[in-house]
């Protein structure tokens, strides 16, 4: 039924291709046609562009000149139409460089009339730039000179001098400001007279005037200077011949226009000539085609009978279920069935022509696809299983059978190919391996959650059998840190990275390095998968990056405690895809278990540090009751020595020069250092510190840098950073001992520095978090004032470090220190809820780094009278012989000292040993007691509760307490009762003889008889 139609066919496509060769014939002589008329058109157009580009140049050179008169003549004071027309003339003149660019270089007459042009307007343009910056002077100095003029004017005193500068100035201003606008000469030469005039009677204006006089005609010659190079460069920008340059350009383009038409003319003859030989062509053509027409009937016939045999053949290939693929012994693609099609996404018209390669998904090697060439062109069949990528890049699974199709020869002519789509059965073959591996993973990791012991280290290993048990490419932990740019912190790593963390900006803020999964993980605390990392848009600051590491998809799983998240474990698989529900619910369990794990680790560090911190609070309170009994029972010692040797010096040694006076001077004199040292121990052992008041510390540090600059060696240098006393808040300390704090810390690195180097005092406010103190380990955050106190000696060996705030701790030789420095310090420091922070590096030095918390704002109370105040001129005289004096003194040394001082004063004295005995004497002989010098640490009841009794008994009893530290005693003993009821004053051991006799004077002619 078709092979009667089949020539009417043939025909129509003879036909078809005649009609499109004379199609081609008919296009190619119209653009001929388009091109004689359009080269005429195009040099027209070419020459109308350059005429007005020349003429819109000649105006704005005109419109230039004008402003520039208007300039010259007062009229335009500044510079923003120059400015704007020298920039437009620039612009036209690059657009007719432009146009005339292809002559420069053919064209001698051209190149030398634009580059006279362009060295003219390159001068006005020069003249212009210097032109308006001297505007700008000028518009300056011309508005600050009436303003000096006024300054100087109204700091003049109303008297004759003051009047005739002030008509001087009046008499200059006026033709400076004159001549600036009209530049008349004349005006010039009577602005410099008054100007000379000024300057010879300078001495007779006032001294501090002076200087602005000066300035003032410093400004007014500038002033007129600047007056006189504006109007030159005027002139010299007037005087420049663009337009006769614009002129002769104009000329030269006329000629050459008129030349170029004319070879336009003879283009445009050749291009008919070629058009009527194109048209002759094309007849030629016609005629051939239809002359090779009827030579084409015949193979057409023969060609549809075997199209009908293929029909029948290619019906069976084409309902086959299997995609089939027919190629050519080179491995081109012929043909393909629809089911080809269905798997691949490839139609018949795309694959045809391609070679199967177009199905590579990268994934195998070349030595893969070798194995198979080797197979097929042996004449053998190839069967095997390949990872192919469909049209839309999805990629699948497909088992294939290759068999090579032979011609009479036993030659290869065609390979056929059936393939078939088995990516349901791998997906479920690989997400149960995926399954065995995920539970292995989790029990591997959960074993290992029991026995950790570091939080790094413990992260480390899950990320290790993430990489090893779970089978994925790589794994890593990050913190979410709590800055202001919300930054992630790698903390652990495994697998195959090659630095990719490096290269990362991952941030968990609602921004674009926040939308990864690792960010939006830890932002809302779920779980964020990336399963197609090549074309998921949230993966984009980061493809680039992962794709060179072979990354196909990711998981980010958030680590969760409670309504925090503290980070993410952050997994990747060389696979797209994944990541399926069931992985997703293991790896999330596990997330939480690390989760669980870290919180469990932190807990017990945070157990441990507490303990360390508690041993340490022990070890220095226990340290301080030591230290405080041990001041104590010395303090007895010494009181007895100190004591005794003033005595002797005063009453049995009559030569202050002799070897004996000597001796006990020196005894005394190591007396006192010793009761230093008790301070310094007492210092360290007290809960309280004393007179606290807000106190400023600049003012302080500056007064023991003065003294310490009297005592340093000249090798030493100490220096105070710059800082604002009013920028820094004030402390509540008591003054007394935070000028000791500094003085140690000072008098320490001095030590330090062996004699030569720096010493660098620093004051600031600083905001801290989760700091540890170096002398009481506890964890301390927010606001301070620092005091740091640095040297650039040796530095602190870390061997030691743990021990230098430990009492009686010293590395220095014997004699050179006491080991009670840093000890007090921290005693000091800690009594107002403060801290120590110590940095050092061996060989460079050390900064000690004081930290006091800011006082609340209250105000600095009023200062307390002392507890006695003896004037000896004002003392009423008493006869001693009648006056008894109780002391009360378990320490029978100290005792007998003090008895026998006062009875060789003339006093008559009872003496008890501790307090019960006391007050037994007391009540039966309390009428013969005029005055009580008792102890506050005696044995029994204390010299504090004595009092009490006797001042129950006796209310106008005078009472003194003695103590070895004054506080120790009880607050009421202190505060209240020390002048006005029961103890009347206090006194420090060691006593001194001086201040003992005179309160005790004092306090018996202040009693009534």
């Amino acid at each position: 039924m078709s092979t009667p139609r089949q020539p009417a066919l043939n025909n129509r496509h003879v036909d078809r291709s005649a009609l499109v060769y004379l199609f081609i014939g008919l296009f190619l002589l119209a653009i001929l046609g388009y091109l004689y008329f359009q080269t005429r058109n195009l040099e027209t157009e070419r020459a109308r562009r350059v005429v007005d580009e020349l003429r819109e140049i000649t105006w704005l050179d005109a419109m230039l000149n004008n402003r520039l008169t208007e300039v010259t003549h007062g009229q335009l004071d500044y510079y923003d139409p120059l400015f704007r027309l020298g920039e437009q003339i620039d612009r036209h003149y690059r657009h007719l460089a432009a146009e005339l660019r292809d002559l420069r270089g053919s064209e001698k007459e051209f190149g030398l009339a634009l580059g006279m042009l362009q060295h003219t307007l390159a001068d006005k343009r020069q003249h212009l730039q210097d032109l308006i910056s001297t505007i700008a002077l000028l518009k300056n100095s011309r508005a600050y000179l009436p303003q000096i003029s006024h300054t100087i004017a109204q700091n003049l005193e109303p008297n004759p001098v003051g009047n005739e500068l002030r008509l001087l100035l009046d008499d200059m201003l006026i033709p400076v400001l004159l001549y600036n606008l009209d530049g008349d000469r004349a005006l010039r030469r009577q602005a410099n007279a008054r100007l000379r005039d000024i300057e010879k009677n300078l001495d007779r204006y006032p001294a501090a005037l002076q200087p602005a006089i000066l300035n003032l005609l410093t400004h007014a010659r500038l002033l007129l200077q600047q007056t006189a190079v504006v109007n030159n460069l005027l002139r010299e920008t007037l005087s420049l011949p663009v337009s006769r340059e614009l002129n002769r350009l104009n000329d030269t383009w006329h000629a050459y226009h008129q030349r170029r038409l004319g070879q336009v003319d003879q283009y445009r003859l050749i291009l008919f000539l070629l058009s009527a030989l194109m048209l002759f062509y094309l007849l030629l053509v016609l005629v051939q085609l239809q002359r090779t027409t009827r030579s084409l009937h015949q193979a057409l016939e023969e060609g549809l009978r075997t199209q009908q045999r293929m029909r029948l053949q290619t019906s069976a290939l084409e309902a086959a279920d299997n995609g089939i693929v027919i190629t050519d012994q080179d491995g081109n693609i012929e043909w393909v069935n629809p089911a080809f099609t269905r798997m691949t996404g490839y139609s018949r018209e795309e694959a045809i022509g391609q070679n199967p390669r177009l199905l590579k998904s990268g994934i195998h090697g070349e030595r893969q696809y070798r194995e198979l060439w080797d197979t097929i062109l042996a004449g053998r069949v190839w069967r095997g299983e390949f990872v192919n990528k469909r049209k839309n890049g999805q990629l699948y699974h497909e088992e294939e059978t290759i068999t090579p199709v032979f011609d009479g020869r036993r030659g290869i002519t065609h390979f056929v190919a059936i393939k078939q789509d088995i990516s349901k059965r791998k997906q479920a073959e690989q997400a149960l391996l995926r399954l065995n591996r995920s539970l292995q993973m989790l029990t591997s990791a959960n074993q290992l959650l029991v026995h950790a012991r570091d939080e790094q280290e413990l992260l480390r290993e899950i990320c290790r059998i993430v990489i090893e048990d779970g089978d994925y490419r790589f794994a890593w932990v990050g913190y979410a840190e709590q800055d202001e740019e919300r930054r992630v912190t790698p903390i652990a790593q495994a697998g195959f990275s090659q630095g990719y963390l490096d290269s990362l900006k991952i941030s968990w803020a609602d921004n674009e390095y926040g939308q990864g999964p690792t960010g939006t993980a830890i932002r809302t605390g779920q779980v964020s998968v990336i399963r197609d990392i090549h074309n998921d848009p949230r993966y984009r600051p980061w493809r680039e990056a992962a794709i060179e590491q072979g990354y196909q998809s990711s998981i980010a799983l958030p680590l969760r405690q409670e309504q925090t998240v503290l980070g993410a474990l952050n997994i990747y698989s060389p696979h797209p895809y994944a990541f399926d529900e069931e992985e997703v619910m293991l790896l999330q369990e596990l997330a939480d278990d690390i989760a669980y794990g870290i919180l469990a680790l932190r807990n017990r560090k945070n157990y441990r540090d507490s303990q360390r911190q508690l041993f340490q609070a022990q070890k220095m309170e226990a340290i301080g009751h030591l230290t405080s009994g041990i001041a104590h029972d010395f303090n007895n010692i010494l009181a007895s020595i100190m004591g005794y040797t003033e005595l002797a010096l005063q009453r049995h040694v009559s030569d202050p020069d002799s070897k004996l006076a000597q001796y006990l001077r020196e005894v005394q004199l190591a007396g006192k250092r010793a009761r230093d040292l008790i301070d310094q121990m007492l210092s360290f052992s007290r809960d309280s510190g004393g007179d606290t008041h807000p106190l400023s510390l600049p003012p302080l540090v500056k007064e023991v840098v003065r003294m310490l600059d009297a005592t340093l060696p000249d090798g030493i240098h100490i220096e105070i950073d710059p800082h604002h006393d009013g920028e820094l808040p004030q402390v509540k300390v008591d003054p007394v001992q935070l000028h000791q704090i500094v003085m140690n810390l000072c008098i320490n690195a001095r030590d330090a520095l062996d004699g030569r180097g720096r010493i660098r005092i620093r004051l600031r406010t600083v905001e801290l978090e989760h700091c540890l103190c170096s002398s009481c380990h506890v964890d301390f955050s927010g606001p301070f004032v620092e005091l740091a106190v640095e040297d650039n000696g040796g530095g602190i060996d870390p061997g030691i470090l743990p021990h230098i705030f430990d009492p009686f701790f010293t590395t220095k030789d014997i004699g050179k220190g006491t080991g009670m420095g840093l000890a007090t310090v921290h005693g000091l420091v800690h009594q107002y809820h403060g801290h120590v922070c110590v940095e050092t590096v061996e060989g460079g030095g050390a900064r000690f780094r004081i930290l006091l918390p800011p006082a609340t704002g209250e105000a600095q109370p009023a200062q307390q009278e002392p507890m006695v105040q003896a004037n000896p001129a004002a003392l009423k005289k008493q006869a001693v012989a009648t006056a008894c004096i109780l002391i009360v003194e378990d320490d029978e040394s100290i005792g007998r000292f003090l008895v026998e001082l006062l009875e060789s004063t003339g006093y008559r004295t009872r003496l008890c040993i501790d307090g019960e005995s006391a007050w037994e004497l007391f009540q039966e002989h309390g009428k013969d007691i005029d005055l009580v010098i008792t102890d506050q640490g005696l044995p029994g009841i204390s010299g504090h509760t004595l009092a009490k009794r006797i001042h129950a008994r006796n209310p106008r009893l005078p009472i003194i307490l003695c103590s070895a530290n004054l506080a120790d005693l009880p607050c009421d003993t202190v505060e209240c009762e020390c002048n006005s009821k029961a103890i009347r004053s206090c006194l420090q051991k060691p006593l001194s003889l001086p201040q003992l006799l005179d309160r005790v004077q004092y306090l018996l002619s202040e009693t009534p008889a």
